[in-house]
């Protein structure tokens, strides 16, 4: 009786064994291709970033618009040391003349390639869901900073936006 329960079940495991490997399974290849203007990013302010005295931290905030209306931000900044983490953020005013932050952004680090270059840790850009914040840019009485550390006392670097400066490039 055992036997016959074992051959049932043998037999059983057999049928499923031929019947998973029997099925065919299609392979698709992946969509390499996007819609007409996605993923590309062509309209954008870019300010410059300057160094606090006895600091040689410097760079540039580019504000992008996004394809999707909203407005992104990207730090590029130089003389970066290793490990570094350095907070920043949008500062109501010009420098020397904060009335309090208005956007707090990602931390900027050093890219770890063996360069002194840094840039948000997070991600790429860090994104601004107000879809009227790019088109007011250029009327914003506000500056970017960058500080030492997680104290928000030490400014290592820093650069006005909008009302309080030209920018160096845009389009």
């Amino acid at each position: 009786m055992k036997t016959a329960k074992n051959s049932i079940y043998t037999l059983l495991l057999m049928v499923l064994s031929v019947g998973f490997v029997a099925c065919e399974q299609e392979s698709f290849e992946p969509i390499l291709t996007t819609e007409a203007g996605a993923g590309t990013l062509t309209e954008f302010t870019a300010y410059e970033l300057s160094a606090m005295a006895g600091d040689s931290l410097n760079g540039r905030v580019v504000f992008w618009r996004g394809n999707d209306g909203k407005t992104l931000v990207q730090l590029s900044l130089y003389n970066v040391g290793m490990e570094e983490e350095m907070p920043s953020a949008i500062i109501g005013g010009a420098t020397g003349d904060a009335t309090g932050m208005l956007v707090d952004l990602y931390t900027v680090t050093n890219t770890g390639e063996g360069f002194d270059f840094g840039e948000f840790s997070t991600a790429k850009y860090f994104v601004i869901d107000d879809l009227d914040f790019y088109d007011g840019l250029a009327e914003y009485d506000a500056h970017v900073t960058v500080y030492a550390d997680n104290s928000l006392t030490a400014i290592r670097t820093q650069g006005d936006i909008g009302l309080n400066a030209d920018p160096i490039e845009s389009n």
